[in-house]
């Protein structure tokens, strides 16, 4: 059975999609109350699948919706910072380096880098597998 190819991505149309991915992700996190899936529906695919240092974190955007008020819970504030624009993009697929800066409640701040390896497919990411680790310390970041 022959399956079709993905469409190719643009650079320049991804890096406007991530940054206002990544815009809505710290709004959603930075908000007060519960966040209405609705937000992130534009961004990703309800079968979305999020793995962090190797940890499935998400199957999917309801759980990912989970993530989100486990940060609003643990963190006052959060900043993305990215993603830098020397990413890349093959086929349906992109490499993006980012940073996140969290505050937690105690007002400790922690920088995270993180780079990621997604999927796009019909305009909506599929698949996330990121690296992280607290800058300074090199330590994994599993939140």
């Amino acid at each position: 059975m022959a399956t079709k190819a993905a469409a190719a991505l643009d650079k320049q149309q991804t890096m406007k999609f991530l940054s206002n991915f990544f815009e809505t992700f710290q709004k959603c996190c930075n908000q007060q109350g519960s966040v209405n899936p609705s937000i992130l529906e534009p961004f990703l695919a309800k079968n979305f699948n999020l793995t962090v240092n190797d940890f499935i974190s998400a199957r999917s955007l309801s759980d990912y919706m989970n993530r989100i008020a486990q940060f609003q819970k643990k963190f006052s504030h959060v900043e993305v910072s990215g993603p830098t624009p020397d990413f890349c993009v093959f086929g349906n697929k992109f490499c993006v380096q980012y940073t996140i800066d969290f505050t937690l409640r105690n007002g400790h701040k922690n920088e995270v880098l993180v780079m990621a390896l997604g999927t796009l497919d019909d305009n909506k990411i599929t698949s996330w597998k990121q690296i992280t680790h607290e800058k300074g310390s090199g330590l994994h970041w599993e939140t």
